[in-house]
């Protein structure tokens, strides 16, 4: 699964987690692309509308 950045910084973990990773997944499932390629598109200058 995707780990919500607080968890994966402090360890803490909550119900909004659980929402993060289901929105990752979602976007993933919507968008037919895979997290990574998202987050590299991101970092390289394009946004998600230009996706």
């Amino acid at each position: 699964g995707y780990m919500a950045p607080e968890y994966a910084m402090d360890g803490v973990f909550s119900t909004k987690s659980d929402v993060y990773s289901f929105g990752i997944l979602l976007f993933e499932i919507i968008s037919g692309q895979l997290n990574s390629a998202i987050i590299s598109a991101t970092l390289q200058g394009r946004g998600l509308v230009e996706h």
